[in-house]
């Protein structure tokens, strides 16, 4: 990851909880993102955003999870998006991608 732009806000000494991911993420060696930097720094403006996307992700939806057939719908739709080509093929060599794509080596 890019060093920020602002040194300051980067390496700002974070305290609670956020600091203490912070410094597991450090110890790991995984980059820490950004905006953690930008919400470590001014707590006091930034913890209500972290609670609205937290309510926002993890709360109550209005619609109901995939179902195994919507998910296999999807898959179709992306094995016969790979398919959609430029020019025109032989009714043999589409018949050969098409078998491929249906076992996921499309070449």
């Amino acid at each position: 990851m890019h060093p920020m732009f602002l040194p300051e806000v980067e390496y700002f000494p974070a305290t609670g909880s956020r600091g203490e991911m912070m410094a597991r993420l450090r110890a790991a060696g995984i980059p820490i993102p950004q905006i953690q930097h930008l919400f470590a720094f001014k707590p006091d403006r930034t913890d209500h955003l972290g609670h609205f996307t937290h309510g926002v992700m993890r709360g109550p939806v209005a619609f109901a999870p995939p179902t195994a057939t919507d998910l296999s719908r999807a898959e179709e739709g992306r094995r016969l998006k790979r398919l959609q080509l430029k020019a025109p093929l032989s009714g043999r060599e589409f018949t050969r991608r098409l078998i491929a794509c249906q076992f996921g080596s499309v070449r």
